[in-house]
């Protein structure tokens, strides 16, 4: 009989499979971590070590997109520009190579998704542009147009590569909302350019159009249309601050179709002469979930005047990962069955190609079928270091120098449309922990604020082991220590723009502000 021979071969064809793919999430959370207590020193070498290893050259490139915020948050933005633009073009790659891209997407039906090359999703495929942008803009603002004016080129080509729906026959991704920050970016470059007003104008028009409730969009398309930039004397401060926690990815059960293949695994069991494995496991799918709400808006007071601005939302990064995830829940969730159905149909063929003719011979490959199921796990990968939202706050000061202070607040600017959903209140004694590599370890307990002119802390402090340690960091902060304000010292200049950029997270400042006078 065939069965002897081809079974222990069966087995071992299985048993590769179950190996299944170790969690991206537990490879990166310990830099995660560290990034958002403020270690951004530790962050990136763990991040970077973990990048080089073999074991995960199918997700450098997610990686580096978590090292390139890190970058940007210690100010190192040539090193973040580059490993965005190597993100972006491999992205770009893989998106071309149809051979090898169908090859990984047969492979992975017999695995998941965790063995391919990851290729971003499309709201992370967009922030690369717009990561890229606030880079230059923090440089020398040379590719800030360029790097604006591919997101919308970005967003349209996603759009226009999409499946058609067989029944309205419009394109999937038509619902995809175009970004405002793209058209306001290249508005603002042209601020005090006479021969660049309706260039000026025809990029605030979009932004009203494309963000009607943003307000700071209508009140920089009436400064347009007046030919008004500043009053003479006084120059504009754009504060971008990146607030709160981006998506990040779980995994969830795909409960509907869990219940169709149940009922496919009693059709052909009952028709056909050999039984398929039963649906014991789960379907796995990633779904996008939002962190906890603790930040809304950063707050910024000049000079200890006791007038404020708070920054207002010019792109919402949770929502806008939220509302693309459930335009393509359908096909993530009918991808997930064709692999559950492919893999039953090898189980079958394999009883077929044997002549598995024995009860406990059947038994043995459902079981191995079942546990080839249940190695599933799903695609987690995923940019968690966005910030939930990128706001933007202009300011117009008289030349000279002048202190801003920022906080971050859990005031929303006013009329904006805030929503988070899935989102719980942080409890009073959450606690996050993290590996750190040679040298001494802080004292447990928030970190001190070192006031002006100053960024945070990043070095560890006086400890008895110059190994590794673990760090426990309170996440929030009592009264009076709270990290989430700081103070930038900026010159303003009679006509010009002056640029500044801030990321207050979860549990408060990473980093320190960035200034830039282009």
């Amino acid at each position: 009989m065939r069965f002897p021979v081809f079974f222990p071969f069966a087995l071992l064809v299985l048993a590769s499979f179950l190996t299944g793919c170790h969690s991206y999430i537990v490879r990166v959370n310990q830099a995660r971590e560290a990034f958002y207590c403020n270690n951004l020193d530790s962050a990136a070498e763990m991040i970077v070590k973990e990048r080089e290893k073999s074991s995960n050259r199918k997700n450098a490139d997610v990686m580096k997109l978590e090292e390139a915020m890190m970058r940007l948050c210690q100010g190192e933005f040539r090193q973040s520009e580059t490993l965005l633009r190597e993100v972006r073009d491999s992205f770009d790659d893989l998106e071309g190579r149809k051979a090898k891209s169908a090859a990984e997407n047969a492979a992975s039906m017999l695995t998941d998704d965790c063995s391919i090359s990851y290729k971003g999703e499309d709201y992370e495929k967009v922030l690369i542009r717009v990561m890229l942008a606030l880079n230059s803009l923090m440089l020398d603002g040379s590719d800030v147009r360029a790097y604006a004016n591919q997101i919308n080129m970005k967003q349209e080509e996603i759009i226009s590569r999409s499946e058609e729906d067989p029944k309205t026959h419009e394109k999937v991704k038509k619902s995809y909302k175009m970004l405002a920050i793209g058209p306001y970016l290249c508005g603002i470059l042209d601020d005090g350019n006479v021969s660049g007003q309706q260039d000026q104008i025809r990029e605030f028009t979009k932004v009203t159009q494309w963000s009607p409730g943003f307000n700071g969009g209508r009140q920089q398309l009436a400064r347009a249309q007046q030919g008004i930039s500043t009053q003479k004397g006084n120059g504009a401060v754009y504060v971008f601050a990146m607030v709160g926690h981006g998506p990040y990815k779980v995994e969830k059960n795909a409960e509907v179709t869990q219940a169709a293949l149940m009922v496919t695994d009693m059709i052909v069991s009952a028709t056909s002469k050999h039984s398929v494995p039963p649906t014991i496991a789960p379907v796995p799918i990633p779904e996008i979930n939002l962190a906890p709400c603790r930040y809304r808006a950063a707050k910024i007071t000049v000079d200890n005047s006791g007038e404020s601005v708070l920054t207002e939302k010019i792109t919402d990064v949770n929502t806008m990962a939220l509302e693309q995830f459930e335009v393509n829940k359908p096909w993530i969730i009918a991808r997930a069955a064709a692999r559950r159905i492919i893999k039953k149909a090898g189980i079958y063929g394999i009883k077929e190609a044997a002549g598995t003719q024995s009860a406990g011979a059947e038994v043995l490959l459902d079981l191995a079928g079942v546990l080839w199921e249940a190695s599933e796990e799903a695609d987690t990968r995923c940019w968690n270091l966005l910030p939930g939202s990128i706001q933007v706050a202009r300011l117009e000061l008289p030349a000279g120098e002048h202190d801003l202070n920022l906080a971050a607040t859990s005031e929303a600017f006013a009329g904006s449309d805030w929503q988070v959903e899935n989102a719980q209140p942080y409890g009073s004694a959450i606690q996050v922990s993290f590996e750190v590599g040679p040298g001494p370890v802080p004292p447990p307990g928030p970190p001190h604020h070192h006031g002006p002119h100053h960024g945070p802390h990043h070095g560890p402090g006086p400890g008895p082991d110059p190994h590794v340690h673990r760090v426990w960091k309170k996440v929030l902060q009592e009264p009076g220590l709270n990290p989430s304000s700081c103070r930038v010292h900026v010159n303003v200049e009679d006509g010009r723009n002056t640029y500044v950029l801030v990321y207050f997270g979860d549990y408060g400042l990473i980093g320190s502000p960035h200034v830039n006078t282009p």
